[in-house]
C-alpha cells in the first residue's frame, strides 16, 4: 500500500535502491532464525521439476493442469477463482490500454464483466463478487461491488483518504487508509466498523491474518502481523521486513524488505506466522510474483542470468517452468517495466 503524500514521494529513489541492491544487508540484523543460510537462485543452475500445479497464466494462455485456454489479449492476469470459472484481467502490451475484466467459463468461453484495469479489482473470498476501486480525490474515491457472474453493480460508496481494498467476505468489504486504519464496510447497511487504527499493507481473510504498520515505513514505521479477528495480539513484528504473501493454510509468510518497491526485491524470507525464519532466497537480479502451491511450497518468479518460475520447499529448489532469457527493464518517462 502506498501513501499518497509528499513525504513518501521524497523517498521514492531510496525505495528502488533498497529493493535492487541493499536488502540483504538490512535483513541481516533480524535475530529469528539467523542461522538459516541464504539460497542463491538462478534458473540456469537449477534442475527442471514438474510444471506449476496450480491454475496460472503462461504468457496469454490460462493453464489449469492439462487445460490450456488461449486468451485474446496482449497481457493476461489471473485475478481469482469464481466457482468453476476464473476471473482474468486483460490489457494491451503496456499493461494500461484496453483494460477488461473477464469471466473464463468452464467451457473455455469468456464474458466481459467490466472495462476496468485488472489492478483495480479484488475478487471476494467466496468468488461471487468483484470489488472495484476507482481513482478519486482525497475527499472521495469510489468503491463498488459487482457480480462476478454478470458484472452488474450491487453496491457503491465513496471513501476519503485514498482507500485500498484488502478483501471481501460475505456482504462486507475490508478497507484501509493511512488516516483511519482498517475498517469493514457493510454493503447492505452502508455502515463502517473499525478493526484497528493501524493502516494495513495486506490481509488474508480466509486465514484470519492482517499485516499492518505502526507508522509510515519511510519514517521508521514497523510491520505488525496479527489475527484479523484479534488485531491487538501481535504474532510477529519487524522494522525491516513486510509481509508479501501468505501460504495456503496460513502457517507461513513470505517477507521482503519493508521498503521494497520498483521492479522487485532481491531477497525473500520465508517465516512461520510467529516469525521463525525458515528459508532465505536471493536472486542476482530480482524476484517477481510470489505464490504458493501448497503450505510448504513457494513459487518464485526469478530473474537472474535466466528467467523462470522456481519452486522451493525450504532450501530444496527446482525450476517449475522452462528457463528463458532474462527480463530486461524498459524505461519510459512514466513507468519502468520488464520486457523480453
Amino acid at each position: 500500500m502506498s501513501r499518497r503524500s509528499a513525504r513518501s514521494r521524497r523517498f521514492r529513489s531510496l525505495t528502488l535502491a533498497l529493493a535492487l541492491g541493499t536488502t540483504a544487508a538490512l535483513l541481516a540484523g533480524a535475530p529469528a532464525g539467523a542461522s538459516v543460510p541464504v539460497t542463491d537462485l538462478d534458473p540456469a543452475d537449477l534442475p527442471r521439476g514438474a510444471d506449476i500445479a496450480i491454475p496460472h497464466v503462461d504468457g496469454t494462455t490460462f493453464v489449469d493442469g492439462d487445460r490450456r485456454v488461449r486468451i485474446d489479449a496482449e497481457q493476461v492476469t489471473l485475478l481469482g477463482r469464481s466457482g468453476r470459472a476464473f476471473i482474468l484481467g486483460t490489457t494491451d502490451e503496456d499493461g494500461v490500454g484496453s483494460p477488461r475484466v473477464v469471466r473464463l467459463r468452464p467451457d473455455g468461453t469468456t464474458r466481459t464483466l467490466l472495462r476496468s484495469s485488472p489492478w483495480s479489482i479484488t475478487v471476494s473470498e467466496d468468488g461471487r463478487k468483484l470489488v472495484r476501486l476507482r481513482t478519486g480525490t482525497r475527499r472521495s474515491s469510489p468503491v463498488s461491488v459487482h457480480s462476478a457472474r454478470s458484472g452488474r453493480r450491487t453496491a457503491e460508496r465513496g471513501f476519503r483518504d485514498y482507500p485500498s481494498v484488502l478483501g471481501m467476505r460475505g456482504g462486507r468489504v475490508l478497507l484501509t487508509t493511512w488516516e483511519r486504519g482498517v475498517f469493514w464496510w457493510s454493503t447492505g447497511t452502508g455502515r463502517t466498523t473499525t478493526v484497528t487504527r493501524r493502516p494495513a499493507g495486506r490481509a488474508d481473510l480466509g486465514n484470519d491474518l492482517l499485516s499492518t504498520y505502526t507508522a509510515d515505513p519511510y519514517l521508521d514505521g514497523c510491520t505488525v502481523l496479527s489475527r484479523l479477528s484479534r488485531p491487538g495480539r501481535v504474532l510477529w513484528r519487524s522494522c525491516t521486513e513486510r509481509v508479501d504473501s501468505v501460504n495456503t493454510d496460513g502457517t507461513r509468510i513470505a517477507t521482503v524488505h519493508i521498503l521494497s518497491d520498483g521492479v522487485g526485491p532481491r531477497d525473500i524470507t520465508v517465516r512461520d506466522v510467529r516469525g521463525e525464519r525458515l528459508a532465505r532466497y536471493r536472486a542476482t537480479q530480482w524476484f517477481g510474483t510470489i505464490r504458493w502451491e501448497d503450505p510448504a511450497t513457494v513459487l518464485l518468479d526469478t530473474n537472474a542470468t535466466e528467467y523462470a518460475t522456481v519452486r522451493c520447499d525450504l532450501a530444496d529448489c527446482e525450476n517449475a517452468t522452462d528457463p528463458e532469457p532474462p527480463l530486461v527493464l524498459r524505461t519510459s518517462a512514466s513507468r519502468t517495466a520488464p520486457t523480453r
